[in-house]
This record gives C-alpha cells, sequence and structure tokens, in this order.
C-alpha cells in the first residue's frame, strides 16, 4: 500500500511540474525552437551584430539562412543557434548603416559564406542579450 501511494504522489508531482501543453521539456532541458520565431530572429540580430563589431572584415555580414535554433530554459533563455552568414557590399566604415538594405556581395573574390555557432543568452531584466559563443568557420 505505501508503495503503490508513494508512486501515485511521484506520478502527481510529475503532472504538475510538466508545463500546460503536455511538452516534455524540464527546465535546463534543450529544445527544438520555430528559426522563424520574433525571439530566434532578436537573438540571430544580436549574434550577427556581435560578429561583425568583433570581425576584422572590410564588409559587414549579414544572415543568409538560421540552419538550426534550439532553447534552453536556464536563468533566463540560453538560444543556441546554427547560422549561415554572408558577405555583403556595405562596408564597415560606412555610418548610419541599415544591414537589412545591405546586399550580399556580387564579387566572389570578396564574398565569405561563412557558417556559425552562436550561443545567445537572453534575461530581459538584466539588459540587451549576450553572446557567450560565437564560433564561425568559411565554407
Amino acid at each position: 500500500m505505501a508503495v503503490r501511494v508513494l508512486l501515485l504522489g511521484a506520478a502527481a508531482a510529475l503532472f504538475i511540474l510538466l508545463p500546460a501543453g503536455g511538452s516534455s521539456v524540464m527546465p535546463g532541458g534543450i529544445a527544438p525552437v520555430d528559426a522563424t520565431s520574433p525571439e530566434v530572429l532578436q537573438a540571430v540580430h544580436a549574434a550577427v551584430e556581435h560578429f561583425n563589431r568583433r570581425s576584422n572584415e572590410t564588409f559587414l555580414s549579414k544572415m543568409r539562412r538560421v540552419l538550426n535554433a534550439k532553447e534552453q530554459v536556464v536563468t533566463g533563455m540560453l538560444y543556441h543557434l546554427r547560422v549561415k552568414l554572408g558577405t555583403t557590399n556595405c562596408r564597415k566604415t560606412a555610418p548610419n548603416i541599415d544591414l537589412e538594405s545591405c546586399q550580399f556581395h556580387p564579387s566572389p573574390a570578396l564574398a565569405k559564406t561563412r557558417i556559425c555557432k552562436f550561443q545567445i543568452w537572453d534575461r530581459p531584466w538584466m539588459g540587451p542579450m549576450q553572446v557567450t559563443l560565437q564560433n564561425c568557420r568559411i565554407v
């Protein structure tokens, strides 16, 4: 009888801990997320901005495509992204550039395509998103 009550209690606790909708992702777990969601696109924007600030390239890069997006509930949200970047025709030194208006560079000699892995930590109560990992390779 005691074992049965214990099992029922454990099952009830598990049911209470699961989020509404039946998702089995627990806090700290990593789960796929829609790459077109506003939150993911905001994280991509932060990652690309970070990449451009830190690169030694003459031209800015922008996103070609989100290849993979996952989220992890931590103290806030940690986004794990794999993004394809392309070199644009906009120089980093030009003032007041709207990256969205930049075109991908037409010259094969200057155009570079990169696959980047980013981790972006979003804690809205702490200020802007933080890029905690950037690892890019030219393809």
